[in-house]
């Protein structure tokens, strides 16, 4: 019923963190950015100093700001957080929140971490929460979506904002969405062209059908299957790599087990991130370039699936078969064609039913699947989005090489 968001200050990255009004009395009077509570009615509310709270549920769980999962901007091109001007003042942006009102976009100072006034850019000694209508800009989600875990990044080479969501049940369904913006407020859409922000709820209701399918449940028939991926994080390395950290439920451990993955994450031609669906390992090789004859073959491919029904979420998506010929001609269960450019990685398939799938494509090793003497192998694989006006329009096409 209540909860917050607070800062603590250490002069090592490997702690101890002390809360910031401890830690320098003189500058800062308390250390909280930002609180959540149920209702402001209650005794416990004044007891914990919640009463003076505009951030809250008013008894309905559809509405505020929970106050969990806080993520800086970056921009994933350079690493570096964004900043920006906030009424003179040279501010972070951050995202926090979940189901309940949304995932909301607030403001810190960019020396202090203060929270900040995102209509006067004053720094505050209280929380945001303080001010009415100073919680934050809802940006995704609303009345009661499952939405949480989000992750809001800029990338300078693409020109766009892009927000990353985990969504459901965790226990059944989680999967993560994403949609793009280019503006830092909004509109965030998904490859569909459908808004993440809801107005209502009966759309919110159908959550789970918005937000473009990045990773969700998968299983290729040669290897391991995942369930429920997502509390997502986006970093960039010391080699310039975009890596994707997740974690997610499988198919050969008891339901609370989970396992830590990392996934490098490229950008398509038209500017829509995709996954090498294989776990990342420090001999990854997925920078080097491919040709069409290394796409010949056959290949285990798989079509994300959304839906209002939380229980396509839920089922890993098993793979299908197809094969590559020499003149790019695809046979199987998917029938068209396939090209490679001359930069060995954009790749394009045109497909019936499926339409035209744009994406990456490179080398990587099967971590799913182990060759005879029971190494690791290497092999091909690609990842793709539909952003067309045909076929499975918004969903990802993605593929590993038998």
């Amino acid at each position: 019923p209540a909860a917050c968001i607070t800062l603590a200050i250490s002069d090592k990255a490997e702690g101890p963190f002390i809360p910031a009004k401890d830690y320098d009395p003189a500058l800062y009077k308390q250390s909280t950015l930002v609180r959540y509570v149920w209702s402001n009615k209650g005794a416990q509310n004044s007891k914990i100093g919640y009463d003076s709270s505009f951030n809250t549920a008013n008894e309905n769980w559809e509405n505020g700001f929970g106050c969990i999962d806080p993520e800086f901007v970056m921009d994933v091109a350079t690493g570096q957080l964004m900043k920006y001007d906030i009424g003179g003042n040279e501010c972070y942006a951050l995202t926090y929140g979940s189901w309940k009102g949304g995932i909301a976009l607030v403001y810190v100072d960019a020396k202090t971490f203060k929270p900040v006034n995102d209509k006067t850019g004053e720094e505050l000694d209280a929380p945001l929460d303080s001010i009415e209508g100073n919680c934050g800009t809802l940006i995704a989600g609303g009345f009661g979506a499952a939405y949480e875990g989000a992750q809001l990044i800029y990338n300078s080479e693409t020109g766009y904002y892009y927000i990353f969501v985990s969504m459901g049940d965790l226990n059944i369904e989680y999967r993560v969405g994403v949609g793009r913006s280019k503006e830092l407020t909004g509109p965030y859409k998904d490859p569909k062209g459908t808004a993440m922000k809801f107005n209502n709820a009966g759309i919110a209701q159908t959550y789970h059908a918005i937000g473009g399918k990045i990773i969700g449940a998968y299983q290729f028939s040669s290897g391991f299957g995942f369930t429920s991926p997502g509390g997502q994080s986006i970093l960039r390395d010391d080699k310039g790599r975009i890596l994707f950290a997740c974690h997610s439920r499988t198919n050969f451990m008891t339901l609370d087990n989970f396992t830590l993955q990392v996934r490098t994450m490229h950008f398509t031609e038209d500017g829509w991130p995709v996954l090498n669906m294989n776990e990342y390992t420090e001999v990854d090789d997925d920078d080097t370039s491919i040709t069409m004859a290394d796409l010949v073959g056959d290949w285990e491919v798989i079509v994300t699936e959304r839906s209002e029904n939380t229980s396509i979420d839920g089922t890993a998506t098993g793979s299908k078969n197809i094969s590559i010929a020499a003149d790019g001609s695809v046979s199987g269960k998917y029938k068209g064609s396939v090209s490679i450019a001359e930069d060995g990685h954009t790749i394009t398939f045109d497909l019936k039913k499926i339409g035209v799938c744009k994406g990456w494509a490179g080398f990587a090793l099967d971590t799913g699947r182990r060759s005879g003497n029971n190494e690791q192998r290497r092999t091909v694989t690609f990842s793709t989005l539909n952003t067309g006006k045909s076929g499975k329009k918004g969903e990802y096409f993605f593929g590993n090489k038998k």
